[in-house]
C-alpha cells in the first residue's frame, strides 16, 4: 500500500481550503462506493478512521483518498 499522510479525522477543518477539500473527498468517496456497490460489495464500516487522505498539491487539485478496513465488508449473494 502506498504511503498516505493522514486519516480523514486528522485533517484541519479550520483551514481556508476546507470546503474545497471536503467536496473533493466526498466526490471520491461517492465514486468508490458506487464502484463497490456495482460489484455487489458493501463496506459496512465506513467511518473517519477508515478514510486515508493524501494531499500533495491543493492548487493542482491533487487530493487522493483510500478506503481501508474491509474486514466487515459483505458481498450480496
Amino acid at each position: 500500500m502506498s504511503l498516505m499522510q493522514n486519516k480523514l479525522q486528522n485533517i484541519n477543518l479550520n483551514a481556508p481550503f476546507c470546503n474545497f477539500v471536503a467536496i473533493v473527498i466526498i466526490l471520491q468517496i461517492i465514486k468508490y462506493m458506487f464502484c463497490f456497490h456495482s460489484k455487489d460489495i458493501m463496506h459496512k464500516d465506513l467511518k473517519l478512521d477508515n478514510i486515508l487522505v493524501k494531499i500533495t498539491n491543493i492548487e493542482n487539485r491533487y487530493i487522493h483518498i483510500k478506503l481501508v478496513d474491509f474486514r466487515m465488508s459483505k458481498t450480496k449473494k
